[in-house]
């Protein structure tokens, strides 16, 4: 497996990011649904970190943008990298009849997409799909996200 190319580590850090932003929104909700309480170090810190989602979505389509101008193969690389992750962890890491495996099914399909050039990128889900980390770094160049939920 070749490295993974600098755009398609950039592409990933935002989606990544976005990804890790949306489970902190997520654990946030949680918390403040079903918490018993409140924390609020850990509101003050989420909701600042929170503000930074709107310009990191700004960031990867910018990006997305640009590349599917000057060099299509790259999203398209980069979409057959998370189909490949995805298929990973539906045949090695999950039950067939899971939530996960029904959420990661819909997260492939939306990938394939991707690759035909019919979505700019997906709407990952980070309560129910959580691909290997190995893998995940040799496809993309960094570390899986750190989630909160």
């Amino acid at each position: 497996m070749e490295s993974p190319s600098p755009a398609i580590t950039e592409l990933e850090r935002l989606l990544s990011r976005k990804r890790q932003l949306c489970s902190l929104g997520v654990s946030m909700d949680g918390y403040e649904r079903w918490g018993n309480g409140s924390d609020p170090k850990f509101e003050a810190r989420a909701s600042k970190e929170l503000v930074e989602r709107g310009q990191v979505v700004e960031d990867l389509e910018a990006l997305i943008d640009r590349l599917s101008a000057s060099e299509p193969e790259t999203l398209v690389r980069w979409a057959e990298a998370h189909v490949t992750l995805l298929t990973d962890y539906l045949e090695e890491r999950v039950a067939d009849d899971s939530t996960e495996a029904f959420v990661a099914k819909r997260e492939l399909e939306a990938w394939k997409q991707v690759a035909r050039g019919e979505l700019r990128y997906v709407d990952e889900n980070p309560v129910y799909v959580k691909p290997h980390p190995e893998l995940y770094e040799k496809l993309f160049g960094i570390p899986t996200p750190k989630l909160y939920w």
